[in-house]
């Protein structure tokens, strides 16, 4: 072939482009799917399920223990509060009674006055 007979080879069209873009762009979500399958299958297999609900059931577990602790912590402050609030009724039914007593001394020595009268 003389130079003149060369053929030249045409520009890709921008639909070739594109179809080529697009191609491209689906081998890379191929591949992205083909490491999230593998990482189910990692996790998936009976060992794999076992040990995350291992890890789970110790989370619980823990988590459990705590609300047990804060429970017996929060029990103990309310036994705190109820013994300082009785004593503090214990404090005020005195001192009504004493000025129960006070009053009715009261009441008898006006009596007393009255019938003397």
């Amino acid at each position: 072939m003389s130079d003149e007979q060369t053929i030249e080879t045409p520009a890709p069209s921008e639909l070739e482009l594109l179809r080529a873009e697009v191609r491209a762009g689906f081998a890379e979500v191929r591949a992205g799917f083909a490491e999230v399958r593998a990482g189910f299958a990692a996790t998936a297999s009976a060992a794999g399920v076992a040990a995350e609900f291992e890890g789970v059931t110790a989370e619980f577990n823990a988590v459990r223990a705590e609300i047990a602790a804060e429970g017996e912590k929060s029990r103990r402050h309310m036994d705190v509060l109820v013994e300082r609030v009785e004593s503090h009724v214990k404090l005020v039914a005195e001192v009504n009674s004493h000025h129960a007593t006070v009053l009715n001394n009261h009441e008898n020595r006006l009596q007393k006055i009255e019938k003397r009268a």
